[in-house]
């Protein structure tokens, strides 16, 4: 009888601390099991998007720009937009709003974007991870939380530790756990911490990826760590 698991709700600012670096997350993906949940791992990383976002990508959300040298992802579905009303008796009901995230780019000679690639040119037309049991739907966030949960299961220490998934799983301030496990939220923190480390991507350059609209958001994705910090005031003595 499998034992069902405790859920904690992992805070980006609590748990992550700089980027990986791409070899981990290289490896990370093989133990991912079969090509579309390789992608659909490539595809949180490179996106930076939510589960329930790049779950609904479709063949027609990529546009190649030879010329640029860029994968441009366009009309991605975003989630978590909501409007303000105010009913009669003074309450206020949030309300959800479709939205589209604006266009942004995936560098071609990226690692990882020629095998986003080589998929995307040989799947057919429709969503990139449409579900078995209804054709014309796409996997469902469920789906994508049980096989993140796989994964992690399977992952040799010495990678859960360069992952840098080897802290203590702190909740509200309290040890729960006496490591991390790996999260699908996971992926888009560590996609806009390579953005900032690589490419040196301000806040506002942050908010314009992921089309974020509130400067909070890029300060608590974008922080460098204390490793980084240091080697910062080590290069600037």
């Amino acid at each position: 009888m499998q034992v069902a698991r405790p859920y904690f709700r992992l805070n980006v600012y609590d748990h992550i601390e700089e980027f990986c670096g791409w070899q981990p997350i290289e490896e990370l993906i093989k133990y991912a099991g079969n090509q579309r949940n390789e992608m659909y791992l490539t595809c949180l990383f490179k996106t930076g998007g939510r589960a329930g976002e790049v779950l609904w990508l479709d063949t027609d959300n990529f546009v190649v720009d030879k010329r640029k040298k860029v994968l441009f992802c366009q009309n991605m579905k975003l989630e978590k937009r909501f409007r303000r009303i105010k009913l009669e008796d003074g309450t206020v009901r949030r309300e959800h709003v479709d939205a589209i995230r604006k266009k942004f780019p995936i560098l071609l000679e990226e690692t990882l974007t020629k095998e986003l690639l080589e998929y995307l040119r040989a799947a057919p037309e429709g969503a990139l991870f449409r579900s078995p049991y209804k054709s014309h739907n796409p996997l469902t966030v469920s789906w994508g939380y049980k096989r993140i949960r796989k994964i992690n299961d399977e992952l040799p220490r010495p990678l859960f530790n360069s992952l840098g998934l080897n802290q203590p799983f702190i909740v509200k301030g309290k040890k729960v756990d006496n490591v991390l496990h790996l999260w699908q939220h996971w992926f888009r923190s560590q996609r806009a911490r390579q953005l900032r480390e690589d490419y040196d991507f301000s806040e506002a350059e942050l908010m314009e990826y992921f089309s974020w609209l509130d400067m909070r958001t890029a300060i608590r994705y974008s922080a460098v760590g204390a490793s980084k910090l240091a080697e910062k005031m080590r290069s600037k003595r």
